[in-house]
């Protein structure tokens, strides 16, 4: 009877000791997404500031362009959404 009890005891024992690992390699595994979430923050704003620097110099050297495809994108939203307003009646 005994016996059958230790040899049912040893592999909680060892599930336990298992188990006492696991936070350590969760925590490292937040941490590890964590710094990649920053870095992806950090190269999304260097690329936005980049694209707004790049629309600024193009808006500098082709004012008249800048302007028209201004006008050009006003003019087909409004269009189509006269558009879908008139489609839906």
């Amino acid at each position: 009877m005994l016996a059958n009890v230790a040899e049912k005891v040893a592999p909680v024992q060892e599930t336990v000791r298992n188990m006492a690992s696991i936070p350590p390699a969760v925590a490292d595994a937040v941490q590890d997404g964590i710094r990649t979430v920053k870095r992806s923050i950090r190269h999304g704003r260097d690329v936005a500031e980049d694209a707004i620097d790049e629309t600024q110099r193009q808006i500098k050297r082709r004012p008249f362009q800048a302007i028209c495809a201004s006008f050009l994108v006003g003019a087909a939203t409004g269009g189509l959404t006269v558009w879908a307003l008139f489609r839906r009646r």
